[in-house]
């Protein structure tokens, strides 16, 4: 007998086993966020049984990602697995339709996943957004004067005390673009994927944090009070784990690390962040241009976009920023996954062009409406690594 199920507690234990076993990987020392005893996860996964026994499943796990002052609701798409008995049964396409429509339902913005790129359009999900990856050497940062710092020094989050957690916690807090994280199971977050957060003291003044590879040779997320030792703490990281390089990823909107990273570098590159699918369109695209005014003039005027079989919007930019329903004719129509790079992708420019889709309009107006795409996108979208399920 076969059964689409929610996991229920009782499953948590079976769930783990069998995510342990397809994968082969100990999901509790992986993400502890998510599978560990302090919280019951197992709701948060919808299942195929076969007389009883998990055959596959994917997990669905809620988040927020706070953009400025807007939160939008997000669901991280994990653990999609499936017992090598159970292939060509249709099971995944089966849990994956049902967790899309259960999103929809649900009135979720977006929806985040890592996966083949391929396999996963199939969902409306594609690898979308942009980060910048600096490669730092040891000769990079020795002809800019920058060496190991004395005064500098790196503390594991377990060496700190609750007091000295709190103040990093609060300065996770300070940035334009985080998820919500709560204080409980802040550290079990940091520590997802294997990765080291450390502490970052200046003369034994907490000055920030960092969180680095399993490796050690690549930043996932850094903030400092001031980035003026920058440098200095990453020749402290290169020296301490007895690396030559180290990558250190920031996102598109972080002007001040961006301008200070680039002028040191031996090379970048800008990739992709996650695979993205968007079910709310007007919030997604007002948090993250909202965003991109912050660092960036945005062209006067607005815009109507319909998304083929979705939505159709009139972006409004003015002394504020508008995202609405509109049954106006379009200035452009593209697919759902063609929208999603329209908006997000540093490449959409290269892929194909967008025309715009009245024939008659004027060429004066239609240089006006290429103006305002050139301005507004790409939007900075960002979705955090050590947030990924």
């Amino acid at each position: 007998m076969v059964s689409f199920v929610k996991g229920a507690p009782e499953d948590f234990e079976d769930i783990l086993d069998f995510g342990n076993y397809v994968f082969s990987i100990d999901f509790k020392e992986l993400l502890p966020k998510v599978y560990n005893a302090k919280i019951d996860t197992a709701t948060n996964h919808l299942l195929v049984k076969e007389n009883d026994k998990i055959k596959a499943m994917v997990g669905c796990f809620p988040l927020e990602l706070n953009v400025l002052d807007i939160t939008l609701k997000v669901k991280g798409i994990g653990t999609v697995s499936v017992h090598p008995y159970s292939r060509n049964k249709g099971y995944m396409i089966e849990l994956m339709n049902k967790t899309v429509n259960e999103m929809k339902e649900e009135s979720i913005d977006f929806a985040i996943l890592g996966g083949q790129r391929q396999r996963y359009e199939y969902f409306g999900f594609t690898p979308t957004g942009s980060q910048v990856i600096f490669e730092i050497n040891r000769v990079n940062l020795k002809h800019n004067k920058m060496s190991y710092d004395n005064n500098i020094s790196l503390s594991t989050f377990d060496e700190l005390s609750e007091d000295e957690l709190k103040r990093i916690y609060s300065l996770f807090n300070k940035q334009q673009v985080h998820c919500t994280r709560d204080l409980i199971s802040f550290v079990d977050i940091c520590k997802s994927w294997k990765s080291n957060p450390l502490g970052i003291y200046n003369r034994d003044k907490l000055l920030g944090y960092v969180i680095l590879s399993e490796n050690f040779d690549k930043v996932i997320e850094i903030y400092l009070e001031d980035y003026e030792i920058l440098g200095n703490v990453l020749s402290n990281i290169i020296s301490e784990f007895n690396k030559d390089k180290i990558d250190v990823v920031v996102a598109m909107f972080r002007q001040e690390p961006i301008g200070y990273l680039a002028s040191i570098c031996e090379s970048y590159k800008i990739q992709p962040i996650t695979c993205l699918n968007i079910f709310n369109y007007k919030n997604f695209i007002k948090a993250f241009l909202n965003l991109k005014s912050k660092y960036e003039v945005l062209v006067e005027g607005q815009l109507i976009i319909e998304i083929l079989n979705r939505d159709k919007i009139i972006i409004k930019v003015g002394n504020d920023i508008t995202v609405e329903d509109t049954q106006l004719s379009a200035d452009i129509k593209m697919s759902h996954l063609e929208a999603m790079n329209f908006l997000c992708s540093s490449l959409r420019t290269f892929n194909h062009e967008h025309s715009l889709v009245s024939e008659q309009s004027l060429v004066s107006e239609q240089s006006r409406k290429n103006s305002l795409i050139k301005s507004w996108f790409p939007l900075p979208f960002f979705f955090p690594e050590i947030d990924n399920v």
